[in-house]
């Protein structure tokens, strides 16, 4: 800590890393006046693209103006298509396409607007659970360090706090002079049994949007290819996804992990930009000043149990992506978009998941349409249908 010329105690805070969960943390706590230092490896912020950007518009709000400054496009909800079964589900507020390069360069500028001091193209080699930061030929010594190095990183091993990732592979294709009509304002989301994860469809602008997800890379690639069935897209972009399980424990002395490296996304679909900003609210939120750790810990505790709620949803779909298909197909047959429509948030599955299973007698429906199925999904479903209750 240091006092600034009218003698207020200022905290000291590094973030290392400038994803979007660096950023996004960055532009809040310097927002609420803390004397924060981003270091980033790259010379460049928001590239090269890799994430598909749909948000829901509680999220925008929780991150802000510079997220209100890059939205794309706006839709009622989703359609889920499950081997040709359809069902049409609308979510409490609207889904929303963000500008995921236009997103992060805004977070940067803002977050040097309110004072951040920006390193670009300075890596840092050195950290320990004290506060100490060493880049280059730099070092420092922080009162908190939010680490948001991403998946790849090494400094998370440092410390201790390295642990498990599920991943799986995410493409998106880009493509123009396509027919939007046909999706109106919906986000189409598709599953079927050959597929180890599923595929997306939606229109902005004045493009289509295809990708998919898989565990398995040449999966992606393949479905993708048939989605833009011989045209030529005008992006190409995607990368690794994480599906968790979060990291059960987020701080380690002065040290808090964030993003990709913690596993904080969601689980079911991937995507860390709705329990980033989140978090950056919480923390920014906090007298961290103070130095008492516990409401840091406290409000990291409640987001990971969210996630972790969603997490034994989505181990039981990527676990046996086919039963997991038969099963969900079974839930719409059994009426599962009349009961979410109108109920959910796009990024809160923890509260799909409560819906779903509230009801006994739509418990046995699902039972019931996946015995007509297959006799091995109904017992896979009795087993899952018993784990998920039993851990909340």
């Amino acid at each position: 800590m240091w006092e600034d010329s009218e003698g207020f105690t200022k905290l000291r805070i590094a973030v290392v890393g400038a994803g979007f969960s660096g950023l996004v943390f960055a532009y809040k706590l310097a927002s609420k006046g803390y004397d924060v230092d981003v270091y980033e490896e790259h010379k460049r912020v928001g590239f090269p693209p890799h994430c598909t950007g749909l948000v829901s518009m509680d999220t925008v709000e929780l991150i802000g103006g510079p997220a209100k400054e890059n939205i794309l496009g706006t839709y009622n909800g989703v359609v889920l298509d499950v081997e040709g079964t359809r069902c049409t589900i609308d979510t409490v507020n609207r889904v929303v396409k963000l500008n995921r390069e236009g997103l992060e360069e805004a977070l940067l500028e803002e977050a040097e607007a309110n004072g951040a001091s920006i390193h670009l193209g300075v890596r840092v080699s050195r950290i320990d659970s004290q506060g100490l930061v060493e880049a280059g030929n730099d070092r420092g010594i922080y009162d908190l360090v939010i680490l948001a190095e991403g998946i790849h990183g090494n400094l998370r091993g440092q410390i201790g706090l390295d642990h498990r990732l599920t991943t799986t592979y995410g493409l998106n294709a880009e493509i123009s002079g396509q027919d939007q009509s046909l999706l109106g304002d919906y986000i189409l989301i598709g599953f079927e049994r050959t597929l180890e994860g599923f595929s997306w469809r939606f229109g902005f602008l004045d493009r289509i949007l295809v990708g998919a997800l898989s565990k398995r890379a040449r999966e992606v690639k393949e479905k993708v290819a048939s989605m833009v069935n011989g045209g030529r897209p005008r992006r190409l972009y995607g990368g690794i996804v994480i599906h968790g399980p979060p990291l059960r424990r987020l701080r380690l002395g002065k040290v808090v992990l964030v993003g990709d490296a913690a596993g904080l996304n969601k689980p079911l679909t991937g995507g860390g930009l709705y329990p980033n900003a989140w978090l950056s609210v919480k923390l920014s939120e906090i007298d961290l000043a103070a130095g008492d750790f516990y409401e840091v810990d406290r409000v990291a505790g409640m987001l990971v149990g969210k996630l972790l709620r969603q997490y034994r949803i989505a181990r039981a779909y990527y676990g046996d992506t086919a039963s997991g298909v038969v099963l969900l197909r079974s839930a719409v047959e059994a009426g599962l978009c009349d009961v979410l429509s109108g109920r959910i948030d796009y990024d809160g599955h923890e509260r799909m998941i409560s819906l779903v299973l509230s009801s006994p007698a739509r418990g046995l429906r699902i039972l019931f349409s996946t015995l007509s199925h297959s006799r091995r999904e109904f017992y896979k479903f009795v087993l899952d249908f018993i784990g998920i209750k039993r851990g909340g």
